[in-house]
């Protein structure tokens, strides 16, 4: 039988931890007035009212869906009572009455994971740990897409059995790596690894950070950072990398509780200087690594953290269109990095070619052009993809901001060849990656915009409208229809130039991509 969930909405206790039941989507369990009513009066915490309708519903001997159901609400009426329970012998006893409930409905809803997961809760409560272990693994056993509630479950039992942390945190472990988005169970695990050992915190952040788990990190190093103890300097680093993977607008970073934490800390004698210069980033950047000493002299380690986190603001600002501030930040991630970076050197080349600053666009290529051949030297040295692209990319789109397209003497210091590298070696990593994987590399519009213009400024109009075309059709496979569009999206006096010396097989390709009028030669 199909099932689907009815959603409904109590007190905010029973988040994630109690579940909805499992009712037939198109069958009269929806259409019982006694159910219905119920489970509306239910949601009101109408209790004497709701605990009639679904009583009623409950004897309904003819449809034993209804009454399964029916008996699965009950269950979660005395479960909410519980919770509101004046005393604990109350409270047990009427989660005893929530337990009879549950059991009635599992008989009848057999593969009910709801109906086992809040049995189990129950049966935990009631300090029935042998049972309630039994019952979530029958749950665990259904593997219905909701292995992350009942894992949680699992935790929450062993912390009724009063277990050792750690062997709570490696249940909750479990828990996340099945639902790693839940916010309640993201507090649930960092308020354990806090209460397990906090001298591991930096360990555990770090682990967090490289699954991927950022705002769970987050959570832990907040809840840290307050705390004395020998690795919080650790925790501020990961704290910085944390924000270097979340995107947030700086100057509305005062208002969020991580600054609150870092306001709390200024003073300590250990982190003190890196939690201000931390805010004075979000306030007022500076060019100048040097303004920033906790981060950059103190220790060298630091300072990779730091750049992270300014070159992520710098994109963050790039994308709102706030130029000025991505531009500070960008100039503090290329002074911040320990040799030229490509990544930091293409960011600050872009916003000065947007901005018409082709001084100090010439002035940056006269400081680390030469660096960044040698970095590229290096990468192929070591055969590594990934910085070789990144290597093409910042070279090309600096020659190609500056006009200069060809270079007869040295092929290798024009814009052309480095960004033909740069997709090229884009489509390599791309070939060797897993299919299914969703990380590919992506190259950006900017870079098939100024190769078709290099083509171009070079007499080779057919090859601008292919770079288009192929460009196009690349990233519509890539599931990014918004780029295609955009590299198609020509001025239509530049458009009827390249298409009237392109190919003939060009101007079809281009009309059956675009839909757009052919141009071709008088």
């Amino acid at each position: 039988m199909k099932t689907a969930n009815l959603k409904i909405s109590f007190l905010s206790w029973l988040v994630f931890t109690v579940l909805a039941a499992d009712v037939s989507a198109d069958s009269v369990v929806l259409k019982d007035t006694n159910l219905a009513n119920g489970v509306s009066l239910l949601q009101a915490q109408q209790w004497e009212a709701a605990e009639q309708k679904l009583g009623l519903a409950a004897t309904n001997r003819t449809e034993p869906a209804v009454s399964a159901t029916a008996e699965f609400y009950l269950g979660l009426l005395w479960q909410n009572r519980a919770a509101q329970a004046p005393s604990p012998e109350e409270r047990a006893r009427l989660l005893a009455k929530a337990a009879v409930h549950y059991e009635a409905a599992s008989s009848g809803l057999p593969e009910s994971g709801p109906t086992l997961n809040n049995l189990a809760r129950v049966r935990s409560n009631l300090g029935e740990i042998e049972q309630a272990n039994l019952t979530i693994d029958k749950a665990l056993a259904l593997k219905d897409g909701r292995e992350g509630a009942y894992l949680l479950t699992k935790a929450d039992i062993l912390a009724a059995q009063q277990a050792p942390l750690q062997d709570q945190l490696q249940q909750l472990d479990k828990a996340l790596r099945a639902a790693p988005e839940n916010k309640a169970l993201q507090n649930r695990f960092a308020d354990t690894a806090l209460d397990a050992d906090p001298a591991a915190l930096a360990k555990t952040a770090r682990w967090l950070l490289r699954k991927g788990y950022v705002d769970v990190a987050e959570r832990l190093i907040l809840k840290g950072l307050p705390v004395e103890h020998d690795k919080r300097s650790s925790l501020l680093l990961y704290l910085a990398e944390t924000l270097s993977k979340k995107r947030y607008i700086p100057s509305s970073f005062s208002e969020t509780r991580t600054a609150a934490v870092l306001g709390s800390i200024v003073d300590a004698e250990d982190v003190g200087s890196g939690a201000q210069e931390l805010l004075s980033l979000h306030a007022k950047p500076s060019r100048e690594a040097s303004t920033y000493p906790w981060w950059t002299v103190t220790r060298p380690g630091r300072r990779g953290y730091l750049f992270k986190l300014a070159l992520a603001l710098s994109t963050t600002q790039w994308q709102e269109q706030a130029l000025k501030s991505a531009q500070r930040y960008a100039e503090l991630a290329v002074d911040l990095a320990d040799k030229a970076n490509p990544d930091a050197i293409l960011q600050l080349a872009n916003i000065y070619a947007s901005t018409g600053q082709r001084r100090r666009l010439q002035r940056l290529s006269t400081l680390y052009v030469r660096d960044l051949f040698q970095g590229k030297g290096d990468a192929y040295a070591s055969r590594n993809d990934q910085q070789i692209y990144e290597y093409h990319l910042a070279l090309g789109s600096i020659f190609g901001y500056l006009g200069q397209w060809e270079n007869n003497r040295w092929q290798a210091a024009s814009a052309i060849y480095q960004l033909e590298n740069a997709r090229l070696t884009a489509a390599r990593i791309n070939r060797r990656n897993n299919p299914q994987t969703r990380a590919k590399v992506i190259v950006p519009v900017a870079a098939g915009e100024l190769l078709a213009k290099a083509y171009v400024e070079t007499k080779q109009p057919d090859k601008s409208a292919v770079v288009r075309l192929d460009s196009a059709e690349l990233y519509r496979k890539q599931g990014r229809p918004e780029l295609a569009e955009a590299i198609l999206t020509v001025p239509e006096a530049q458009l009827k130039a390249v298409l009237r010396d392109a190919a003939p097989v060009t101007n079809v390709r281009w009309q059956r991509a675009t839909q757009e009028q052919v141009y071709t030669v008088d």
